[in-house]
């Protein structure tokens, strides 16, 4: 049933994950391989050798090159030569100084607030040169061959101190300082003079270095290296493998490791408690065999000084190899031990020891099957069983890629260069039965629940094959693609998501369980799931995808992460696994290992900002970390900023970075992970700071900052602006003033337009009016005066009486009032403008002028005021007079344009 399937799967997946918390030295498994970054003369633009090595407390590199003092912040190069510019033998970094030594001169640079390094000469060299400086006390220490030069820093004196014997090097050891001479005497000098302990009991080679390791001295000379405990001195044992070696140099890694740098041979690891060593040569990445001058970086990693060139070899990091001597297929562990199948041949590791070669297994080993607790090994030439890391051939007619059992049967299938085989196991042999004809090559496995064997052709269909008596059926899955061998059980594969088998039903069927159901992807190749459904790994179109439970219930992607190691996988059949809170990859080089426990826990240190180079109209100057200031102050001006940054982690890492510069960007800028410096132009008066965030293998997000102060012109101050900000606002309020001010003489005068509009209607409406009223009267005075001039001619005293009514009718004055009344009244304004510009006129003049600009001829005006055209004709005359016309003026025109 398939909840039986699923019940299987969870027991497994409840299965606690046995976790290894690597600290320390223990960290370091004897199979984990170094790896090495080495360094051209064209990368850090100085000579080719290099004979010493110090760094200071900001973690800053110091080399001595045959050019000067190299310096390496974080992956930035300076060099800084001495006043004669000169070699560059010996060095000692103590605080914000760093002491050199070299062949004609000594002194000292001192680190400015701002980074930079100056130089100050102490003294001249005659014949001499400086192969050691320490600090011992409160002196500085210069050794040469003929005596020590010692800088005294509480008086700032350099004085020389010489003995009969002359000193190969030396050094300080439980507070005093020891010293060994030409002569193989080991001693202490105090009190200016040489104090023997010691002897070499034999011809000593010359001396090159010492160093302490376990509160004891080693001796490091060009054919042996010495150990002196204060009561003893002994020889160092050493692989036969290093008798013809010449070392050069020395140093200690951490309480159990030991460097030694050689002449010819590279660098060489020594495990002083069990004698492992590792070699790390040119055959290794080094660009040259002679290693001058060495120093650790905690126990992390070493610095190595060449004869060409620089190399950085690193011990500890999230992903290394262990393994690197062939294309590794598959990995398979067993109690203490781990196999490797490659095309090399078989190899073992056993309690994390280095990987081993399994004698005989020369070829192509596919895979190595444990089989009811029988090894065997899948191999070009046949299948092998591997007893006690010897080979015993149980099958060789045929080139095996794997093998599967039917249960506790003796029948066994091959996948063979062939075909599947079918195969029974009697006196210790293969012995063949048939060829089921399967081609393909495919991956088996042996499922007991459906009690059947399983084949992988690495596309569909899906085979399976189950015995019946001694013969095999064979049934083919079509919609199905793969399956998985996983740490939480075997899973199957349709081309998009995993699924579980039901043997009762012959069916699949998805599995809803996380996280099996996280994994929904076409062209997946491999799989692991751990068992403890912390952590989910796979192939997928050749992409490494692996997503990591969080202890917080977040699942967390490292796909960019390990993406650099897809380049190096065996796409054709491509391989990886999760065991003891690692994943580990098979590779065309070997095999790879990504350790999830470390990538939690060891990433805690911050970005560093390496340097800043400012520009600003032609100037230009560079400050360097570690920035004693944690402001840049710069005068008043715009300026151009470059600032370089770098990560203090392994270039292995994958280490991403972000940044802004306040308030000058808004926003952080996208995760990126090529880019290490950032430019800025123009920046102008004012405070900022640079923020810098690293995401190291896509984990912890650290940040560092560095805050630059341009000064600030007079109008860019804001005590400044205050005033200027009153002005804006009272000339923005004045604005306002005159706007509102426009906006009501606006509205006021369109009210006067409006009203003058209304009243122009009146005036006009009321002229109408008048002229109706005039053409009115005029029609009845001319009718009456019709009637005067008939009853004029009869002559009797009737008719005399009605023309004297006729005559009053035609002069009243109350008609006379009403015609001014209402012509005073609609032309109000003209009335007043006209009495006041020419007061001679008379009101009587007035009413003429008005009747005038109503356009009507003389006649009609003449009948209207009941008088004759030649006294309207009059009229007109005094009027023009009054009014100041000459004689070509027309006076209608005059008047209608008043």
């Amino acid at each position: 049933m398939v909840q039986n399937v699923r019940r299987c799967l969870l027991t497994k997946m409840l299965l606690a994950f046995l976790f290894i918390a690597l600290t320390g030295e223990e960290a370091f498994s004897a199979r984990i391989i170094p790896t090495v970054k080495s360094f051209e003369k064209t990368d850090y633009k100085a000579g080719r050798q290099n004979w010493d090595i110090a760094k200071d407390k900001d973690g800053i590199i110091y080399f001595a090159n045959t050019d000067g003092l190299l310096c390496n912040i974080f992956g930035e190069w300076t060099l800084h030569q001495l006043e004669k510019g000169g070699n560059v033998r010996a060095i000692h970094a103590e605080n914000d100084t760093v002491w050199v030594g070299g062949i004609e001169e000594f002194g000292y640079f001192f680190k400015r607030d701002n980074g930079a390094l100056v130089y100050s000469k102490l003294g001249d060299l005659d014949g001499e040169i400086v192969w050691k400086v320490i600090a011992y006390e409160n002196q500085i220490i210069y050794q040469t061959y003929l005596g020590l030069i010692i800088y005294d820093k509480a008086t700032k004196k350099v004085k020389r101190n010489t003995y009969t014997e002359e000193f190969w090097t030396i050094t300080e050891w439980e507070g005093e300082l020891w010293a060994i001479a030409t002569g193989g005497i080991i001693g202490v000098i105090r009190d200016n003079r040489f104090y023997h302990r010691e002897a070499f009991t034999e011809q000593v080679a010359e001396v090159r270095q010492v160093f302490i390791h376990d509160k004891r001295l080693f001796i490091v000379t060009f054919n042996d290296v010495f150990v002196y405990d204060k009561n003893t001195l002994t020889k160092l044992k050493l692989d036969a493998k290093f008798k013809n070696v010449q070392f050069f140099t020395g140093c200690s890694l951490n309480k159990s490791t030991l460097l030694l740098g050689t002449v010819t041979s590279g660098l060489i690891s020594i495990d002083y408690k069990t004698g492992d060593y590792t070699s790390i040569s040119t055959a290794e990445g080094l660009l040259d065999n002679t290693v001058l001058s060495l120093k650790t970086v905690e126990d992390k990693g070493v610095w190595l000084g060449l004869d060409y060139g620089i190399a950085k070899v690193e011990f500890k990091k999230t992903i290394y190899p262990i393994f690197a001597k062939g294309a590794t297929y598959h990995i398979k562990d067993i109690g203490n031990k781990t196999y490797l199948s490659t095309n090399k041949g078989a190899f073992i590791s056993e309690n994390d020891q280095a990987f081993q070669f399994i004698e005989g297994s020369a070829g192509q080993v596919w895979r190595i099957r444990a089989v009811n607790k029988v090894l065997y090994m899948c191999h070009n030439e046949g299948a092998y069983k591997i007893i006690n890391r010897k080979l015993q051939p149980v099958f060789e007619e045929t080139g095996v890629m794997d093998i599967a059992r039917f249960g506790q049967s003796d029948y066994y299938l091959l996948s063979a260069y062939h075909g599947v085989l079918l195969v029974k196991y009697t006196q210790g042999k293969f012995q063949f039965i048939s060829n089921l004809n399967v081609w393909g090559n495919p991956k088996l496995h042996y499922d007991a629940q459906a009690d059947c064997i399983w084949g992988d052709t690495k596309k569909k269909p899906l085979v399976q094959f189950q015995l019946k008596n001694d013969k095999v059926n064979i049934r083919l899955h079509e919609n199905m693609e793969r399956f998985f061998e996983t740490r939480a059980g075997l899973v199957f594969y349709n081309g998009m998501i995993l699924m579980a088998y039901e043997p009762d039903a012959n069916v699949f069927s998805k599995i809803q369980q996380a996280p099996f159901s996280h994994v929904a992807e076409k062209g997946i190749a491999a799989l692991d799931i751990a068992e403890n459904n912390g952590a989910v790994a796979y192939i997928a179109n050749d992409e490494i995808k692996l997503f990591v439970t969080l202890p917080d219930g977040t699942v967390h992607s490292y796909e960019k992460f390990i993406s650099s190691v897809k380049y190096d996988l065996i796409k054709a059949d491509p391989f990886l696994n999760l065991y003891n809170n690692e994943l580990r990859i098979a590779t065309d080089r070997g095999v790879v290992v990504f350790n999830l426990e470390y990538q939690s826990s060891a990433i805690q240190e911050k970005p560093v900002i390496t340097s800043v180079n400012i520009g600003s109209k032609g100037m230009h100057k560079k400050l360097f970390f570690p920035f004693k200031d944690s402001t840049i102050n710069l005068m008043k001006g715009r300026y151009d900023l470059q600032l370089q940054f770098a990560s203090p982690y392994s270039d292995y890492e994958f280490t991403e970075f972000r940044y802004k510069l306040e308030p000058y960007d808004k926003e952080w800028t996208e995760w990126k992970s090529k880019i290490n410096k950032k430019e800025y132009t123009g920046i102008s008066g004012g405070e900022y700071q640079f923020l810098l965030q690293t995401r190291v293998n896509q984990s912890i997000i650290k940040q560092t900052s560095l805050n630059i102060n341009v000064s600030r012109h007079w109008f860019q101050n804001k005590w400044i602006l205050i005033p200027g900000i009153i002005t804006i606002f009272l000339i923005f309020a004045y604005v306002a003033f005159l706007i509102i001010r426009a906006i009501k003489e606006k509205a006021h005068l369109s009210k006067l337009a409006y009203e003058k509009r209304l009243k122009q209607e009146a005036v006009e409406s009321k002229n109408e009016q008048l002229i109706q009223f005039l053409e009115i009267i005029s029609h009845k005075n001319s009718f009456l005066q019709d009637i005067k001039t008939i009853l004029a001619g009869m002559r009797n005293s009737e008719a005399c009486r009605c023309v004297k009514k006729i005559d009053a009718e035609l002069n009243n004055e109350k008609k006379k009032f009403l015609y001014h009344k209402l012509f005073s009244e609609n032309s109000r304004e003209l009335v007043i403008r006209v009495s006041k510009d020419y007061p001679a006129l008379t009101d009587n003049d007035i009413r003429i002028l008005t009747l005038i600009r109503t356009n009507m001829s003389s006649r009609e005006i003449a009948a209207i005021l009941n008088i004759s055209n030649r006294s309207f004709d009059t009229s007109r005359y005094r009027i023009r007079k009054k009014l100041g016309l000459n004689h070509d003026e027309d006076l209608n025109s005059f008047i209608r344009n008043l």
